[in-house]
């Protein structure tokens, strides 16, 4: 059994503990995802450390899986596709972060208390890394492929408009 985790952390506790945590995020407490797909197929399993980095600034990084299913394009048929990836951001607390002086990764803030909501955070990012056009890893529709094939393999003959013109020319002619 994993272990849930919290919805909110304290940034300042986190940087100084230096600890990695690894658990689940139930789907129920994902609703925006829920409405951005079909149906969430299990827990997010996330494993994510905050920390101060060279920039001595606070930094989250870690990574998360979950399985999604959504409606192919091509067949407009349900499949199941994982969304996973690796994530780092630095944490500020308001907006008067440089943009240049930390361009290197993006910059999410915090509350007014210092509490980072690492599942909105989880959620905004499966939610950006959804597919833009969801569809199976292969060709997903037979009978149209069958169709096509059938249709490339005998192509309709079509009679050459010149050659009516040409037969009409000559009888003309006599």
């Amino acid at each position: 059994m994993q272990i849930k985790l919290k919805q909110a952390y304290s940034v300042k506790k986190e940087c100084s503990q230096k600890s990695t945590h690894t658990g689940v995020i139930d789907e129920g407490d994902l609703t925006r995802l829920s409405e951005a797909v079909n149906d969430v197929l299990g827990p997010v399993n996330l494993t994510f450390k905050i920390f101060k980095g060279y920039t001595n600034l606070p930094e989250i990084e870690g990574n998360y899986q979950v399985d999604v299913s959504l409606t192919c394009q091509r067949c407009l048929s349900d499949f199941k596709t994982e969304v996973k990836n690796d994530f780092h951001f630095y944490v500020g607390k308001n907006l008067d972060l440089e943009e240049e002086e930390f361009a290197e990764y993006e910059t999410i803030f915090s509350n007014d208390e210092g509490l980072l909501d690492i599942v909105a955070l989880v959620e905004d990012d499966i939610i950006l890394n959804l597919p833009l056009i969801p569809k199976h890893e292969t060709d997903c529709n037979t009978y149209l492929l069958d169709q096509q094939k059938q249709i490339e393999a005998n192509p309709i003959k079509k009679k050459n408009p010149f050659e009516v013109l040409k037969g009409l020319k000559t009888s003309l002619k006599h």
